[in-house]
C-alpha cells in the first residue's frame, strides 16, 4: 500500500513538472510588467471548498470594520461554488467579487489567460491569501500575478503542493504567517487575521445569521436531515448503514427525514430510497439552493452526514450535527474544540475513538490522511448518539 502511494505521488509530481512550463509561460506574460498600486485597496483570495469558506467568512466582517481596512475597497476572489452564500450574506463587507472556476483555471489555458488578463488590470495595496493549504497553480499563481505592495499568506503545509513548489511560491509573499501549532482551521484563520491587524481577534466559532434569509421550500413538519454524499470514497459511510439509522428514526420518533445534496448525489439518494421505502422521506437532492440548505438545516432537529462542507454549515447555524469521519486531517476541521460550545458530534473508527485522550498523537498520525475505513463505524454507535439528541 505504501509503495502504491509512493508511485501515485511520483506520477503526480511528474505531471506537475510537465504542466509547470506551459502554465508559467501564460502567467509570466503578465508578471514583471508592474503598474502602480491603488491606495486603500485590499484583495482577498479564498479558492477552497464550501466548508473552508464557512470557517473563514466570519473574519471578513472583522477585516472590513478594522481600523486598518475600514477605509479600503475590498475585493474577494472566491470559488464560484459558494458564490451564492457570499453575495447574499456577506455582501456588506465586500465591495467587489471575482469568481473563479478553479478546475478550469488550472486545466483550461484559454480560461486561465482570460482570468489573468482581468486580474492583471487590477491594482491593490494589500493581498491576502486566506487558504492555509496553498495551491501552486491556483492561489499562489494569482498572488504572484497581482500587483500589490504587500502580499500576506500562510506558511503552508504540503497538502496541495510539493516541497519544490513551496520553495518557489514562498518568494511570492512579503509576509508568511506560521500557524503550524494551531490545529483547528477556524483558529488558524483567526490567528492570520490577528497578525495582519496586529490586534486580538475574539471570536471562537463559526456562525451564520440566517433569520432574514428566505427559503424557497416550505416544510410544515418536524424533520431531521441526512447528507449521504462526500467528495471521496473513503469519506462515505455505506448507504445501507444510513438506511438502518433511518429505520431507527422511523420506529422511535415522529420526524420526517430530509435528504440533502447536489445533483451529483442522486445515485446515493436513489439507492437509499430503493432500500428504505417509508413515506417519511423528503428527497431534496438537487432541488435546493445553498440559501435553502442553510434555512433547512437551521430548522432541523439534527444533521447526520459524512465529512463535508454541509457539516460546517449545520454547525454554523447552531443545529446539532453528527459527522462520520475516517480521521483524515484529524484536528484541523474536526473534531470541533469543546470551547466552541457547538453541538458537533464526531464519530470515528474505534482505533481513533480509543485514543481520544491523546489528541496530540492523533493530530500527528492523521495530519494528512487516515487509512482507516469509515465503514468500521457501527450503526449502533450512531444510533446511540442520535438517541441522545432526540431525547433532548
Amino acid at each position: 500500500m505504501k509503495f502504491l502511494t509512493w508511485v501515485k505521488r511520483f506520477i503526480f509530481w511528474i505531471i506537475d513538472i510537465l504542466r509547470y512550463i506551459p502554465l508559467k509561460l501564460i502567467d509570466y506574460f503578465f508578471i514583471g510588467r508592474k503598474i502602480s498600486c491603488e491606495d486603500y485597496s485590499l484583495f482577498i483570495i479564498k479558492l477552497d471548498e464550501i466548508g473552508d469558506y464557512i470557517l473563514f467568512r466570519n473574519f471578513l466582517e472583522i477585516l472590513a470594520n478594522s481600523n486598518r481596512f475600514k477605509a479600503y475597497n475590498i475585493t474577494l476572489c472566491g470559488n464560484v461554488i459558494w458564490k451564492e452564500i457570499a453575495e447574499k450574506i456577506d455582501f456588506k463587507y465586500i465591495n467587489n467579487f471575482v469568481w473563479l472556476n478553479k478546475n478550469r483555471y488550472v486545466n483550461n489555458i484559454l480560461y486561465r489567460n482570460k482570468i489573468n488578463r482581468m486580474l492583471y488590470k487590477k491594482k491593490f495595496k494589500v493581498v491576502i491569501n486566506a487558504s492555509y493549504s496553498r495551491s501552486f497553480f491556483l492561489d499562489d499563481a494569482i498572488v504572484n500575478l497581482i500587483n500589490a505592495e504587500k502580499k500576506v499568506g500562510f506558511s503552508t503545509d504540503l497538502s496541495n503542493l510539493f516541497s519544490w513548489q513551496r520553495l518557489i511560491s514562498d518568494k511570492y509573499y512579503n509576509c508568511l504567517i506560521d500557524t503550524d501549532k494551531i490545529a483547528f482551521e477556524f483558529y488558524k484563520n483567526g490567528f492570520l487575521v490577528s497578525k495582519i491587524l496586529d490586534e486580538e481577534v475574539k471570536i471562537y466559532k463559526p456562525s451564520i445569521d440566517c433569520l432574514n434569509l428566505k427559503c424557497n421550500i416550505r416544510i410544515n413538519e418536524e424533520y431531521v436531515t441526512f447528507y449521504l454524499g462526500g467528495r471521496k470514497d473513503y469519506k462515505r459511510w455505506n448507504i445501507e448503514n444510513f438506511v438502518k439509522v433511518a429505520e431507527y428514526i422511523h420506529q422511535n420518533s415522529h420526524y420526517k427525514i430530509i435528504i440533502l445534496g447536489a445533483k451529483t448525489d442522486l445515485k446515493y439518494s436513489n439507492k437509499f430510497k430503493l432500500l428504505f421505502k417509508q413515506s417519511i422521506i423528503i428527497d431534496l437532492i438537487g432541488k435546493t439552493s445553498l440559501i435553502d440548505i442553510i434555512k433547512i438545516l437551521f430548522s432541523a432537529k439534527f444533521l447526520l452526514c459524512n465529512d463535508s462542507g454541509i457539516a460546517h454549515i449545520s454547525a454554523a447555524v447552531g443545529t446539532s450535527t453528527v459527522v462520520l469521519l475516517n480521521g483524515t486531517h484529524f484536528g484541523r476541521f474536526f473534531p470541533y474544540p469543546e470551547e466552541s460550545k457547538l453541538n458537533v458530534f464526531t464519530i470515528y473508527p474505534d482505533k481513533i475513538t480509543d485514543r481520544m485522550n491523546d489528541i496530540d498523537y492523533l493530530k500527528q498520525k492523521y495530519e494528512y490522511r487516515s487509512p482507516l475505513a469509515i465503514n468500521t463505524i457501527s450503526v449502533d454507535t450512531v444510533k446511540s448518539k442520535i438517541e441522545g439528541i432526540l431525547g433532548n
